[in-house]
C-alpha cells in the first residue's frame, strides 16, 4: 500500500513538472539596426538572445526565412509579425532595434510579440554607452531577458 503511494506521488509529481517546464516556442528576428556600429551591437545582441533561455525553445530561423518575414513585415506591424510567427508554428517572437541614442550611447529596443492574441506581450529597452558597449553586453542582454519575462543563468558569457 505504501510503494502504491509513494509511486502515485512520484507519477503526480513528474507530470505536474513536466507541464511547468513546457517551453514557449520562440525566435528572435535579427535586430533592425543603421549600418556602422548600430549594426554591429544588433548582430550581436541578436546573437546573445538566440541561446536557450531557461523556459523558452528558442527557435533560430533558417537566415532566408527570417529574411522573408522581415521583407514581408516590412513596417514590423504587431499583426503581420504574429500571422508570421504561427505559419512557423511559434508561441511568440522578438523583434527590435538598436539606434544611436544621444552623442554617444544606443538605444536597444524589443517587442515581444505573441502570436495568439496579435499584441505584443512584453517590451524591454535598455541603453549602450557607445565607448563601453561590449562590456555592458551581457548585463543588457539579462536585462532585456528579465524584461521580456525571463531570464538565463545569471553570469552566463556571451561570444561577440
Amino acid at each position: 500500500m505504501r510503494l502504491a503511494l509513494v509511486l502515485l506521488a512520484l507519477g503526480l509529481a513528474s507530470s505536474t513538472a513536466a507541464a511547468d517546464t513546457k517551453a514557449r516556442r520562440v525566435t528572435v528576428l535579427d535586430l533592425d539596426s543603421t549600418t556602422g556600429p548600430a549594426a554591429t551591437i544588433a548582430q550581436a545582441i541578436t546573437t546573445a538572445l538566440r541561446e536557450p533561455w531557461p523556459s523558452w525553445k528558442v527557435l533560430v530561423l533558417r537566415a532566408k526565412d527570417d529574411a522573408r518575414i522581415r521583407k514581408e513585415c516590412a513596417t514590423r506591424t504587431v499583426r503581420c509579425l504574429a500571422k508570421a510567427g504561427k505559419n512557423f508554428g511559434l508561441d511568440q517572437l522578438v523583434n527590435g532595434t538598436v539606434e544611436r541614442f544621444g552623442p554617444n550611447g544606443y538605444l536597444v529596443t524589443l517587442r515581444l510579440v505573441s502570436t495568439w492574441t496579435d499584441r505584443v506581450a512584453a517590451f524591454a529597452t535598455v541603453r549602450l554607452s557607445g565607448t563601453a558597449w561590449q562590456r555592458e553586453l551581457a548585463g543588457a542582454v539579462e536585462s532585456l531577458q528579465d524584461q521580456l519575462g525571463d531570464r538565463r543563468r545569471r553570469g552566463a558569457p556571451i561570444d561577440i
